[in-house]
């Protein structure tokens, strides 16, 4: 509700912009850390009464991230009082680069504790270690716990929110900070803590900057060791970086945080998608042995050059697409034109960690399919092999697929095996109803990936800015 009277005691209107309303950006609204409403609202009722007291009023450095006062006569300028809050902040212009500025200057370089493995327990202070340190990212897979009562001096090891982790053996180079729901945590040996050491850096503008395969790269190539990597403390320390004043920083981070909310919200709905089928109970369910025939692929070395195209177990993508990446190659010899794919052929891989996966061939290229892939020739008219693909992406597929999978280390998932899939079939105007639907999906699914790759280029592009180069 509009206060009149209230609005009539100030000539400024205050903007909060709300960049986490404490709920992930998926299609789920899960619950996260981090919400900027309850700030937001603490600013509106001290404002709020700044007016009624008749007070000046001022910003902490927290609240000036998220709020500004703009005056109305900025906003009646243009004559369309737009009340979108960023359109009148006044944008922070520096010419010429940045000081470059040692790690070690600006940054308290800590390494972590040797933490004995036989001594984790259930319960206790999370250690923090080299596994938990992924690209961009502090992962909580497989946590390990010290306890709280020990008498060993790991004081000097506790962490705490937003601190900058880092990995210093095996993936060396990879950072990410460390959130809230993480602590009580302490710092494991071989992982380094990156905390600023007075007000000249950002935490997440460090962060940022970091965390690209340019700094990754500078790591790898400055670590000792061959089969495992190690990366010293001292080179990090003295690692250069160009340092903006604080300000820029802050106005940097707030583009870059904004870029990387559009790339999680588009993998959430990328990582999240599986092709569905409301199955109808009348449909009749069949196995597929009773209307295909699979038939094993062609066992031969790959190459670089060749006649054609040799598809791989590797080729098929966590998607069920093809991959056209390192494309690889055989001459096509009369025992291989056997093999040969058409346009719609199925294929699934049948062995390894990838076992199950399947995919079909639609390139206007001539191809040849490898030992470990499986083809699958329909032998019966009432099924059609796109309406299979859609199938074989869905959790129902999937549960089977894992249920009949044999084999430890390696899995295996052979023709026998494949052939008591069951399936639901539907009529052939139905299968076509379901895979026009699922084409529909998958656009929206293309579209997300490609806004992912256009908004990493962005982060990319702003970055060698900042280190004044060129993003080719």
């Amino acid at each position: 509700m509009l206060d009149k009277n209230l609005a009539k005691k100030t000539n400024k209107i205050l903007f909060a912009k709300i960049n986490n309303d404490g709920f992930g950006l998926g299609a789920q609204r899960r619950e996260v850390k981090g919400s900027d409403l309850p700030l937001a609202l603490e600013v509106i009722k001290r404002y709020k009464q700044s007016i009624i007291e008749n007070k000046d009023f001022e910003f902490n450095a927290d609240e000036a991230k998220l709020a500004s006062l703009i005056e109305k006569k900025i906003i009646a300028e243009s004559g369309d009082y737009n009340l979108g809050g960023d359109r009148y902040k006044e944008a922070l212009v520096y010419s010429g680069k940045w000081n470059f500025v040692e790690l070690g200057n600006v940054c308290e370089i800590l390494n972590g504790y040797a933490f004995k493995s036989e001594n984790y327990v259930k319960d206790g202070i999370r250690v923090l270690r080299i596994t938990n340190v992924q690209k961009g990212v502090i992962v909580d897979e497989n946590p390990k716990f010290y306890s709280l009562d020990t008498k060993e001096s790991i004081e000097q090891y506790k962490l705490v929110k937003d601190d900058l982790l880092m990995s210093l053996t095996g993936n060396v180079g990879r950072v990410g900070l460390l959130p809230n729901y993480l602590l009580p945590a302490a710092l494991n040996q071989r992982v380094a803590c990156l905390r600023n050491n007075g007000e000249k850096v950002d935490k997440r503008f460090l962060f940022h900057l970091l965390n690209q395969d340019i700094f990754e790269q500078s790591c790898i190539a400055s670590s000792k060791g061959i089969a495992q990597k190690n990366l010293s403390t001292v080179w990090l320390s003295n690692y250069k970086i160009p340092l903006p004043p604080l300000e820029v920083q802050e106005q940097i981070v707030v583009e870059l945080d904004n870029y990387q909310k559009i790339i999680d919200g588009a993998r959430q709905v990328v990582e999240n998608y599986k092709p569905h089928i409301d199955i109808d109970p009348d449909w009749e369910m069949v196995e597929l042995g009773k209307v295909c025939k699979p038939e094993y692929g062609f066992t031969e070395r790959a190459k670089e050059k060749g006649d054609v195209r040799f598809v791989r177990i590797t080729d098929i993508g966590q998607d069920g697409k093809l991959i056209n990446d390192e494309k690889k190659y055989i001459d096509l010899t009369a025992t291989a034109k056997k093999y040969l794919l058409k346009k719609g052929d199925v294929l699934v891989a049948r062995t390894g960690a990838t076992f199950g996966k399947t995919m079909m061939f639609n390139e206007d290229y001539e191809a040849v399919f490898a030992s470990f892939l499986i083809r699958l020739v329909f032998l019966s008219k009432k099924i059609t092999p796109d309406y299979y693909w859609v199938f074989a992406q869905s959790q129902s597929y999937w549960d089977q697929a894992n249920s009949l999978m044999t084999g430890g280390g390696q899995p295996q998932f052979n023709g026998n095996a494949i052939k008591k899939i069951k399936l639901p079939m539907p009529s052939i105007d139905s299968q076509r109803e379901i895979v026009a639907q699922v084409e529909q999906e998958q656009k929206i699914i293309d579209a997300n990936k490609k806004l992912i790759e256009m908004y990493e280029q962005k982060v990319k592009d702003r970055i060698a800015k900042v280190w004044g180069e060129k993003v080719v």
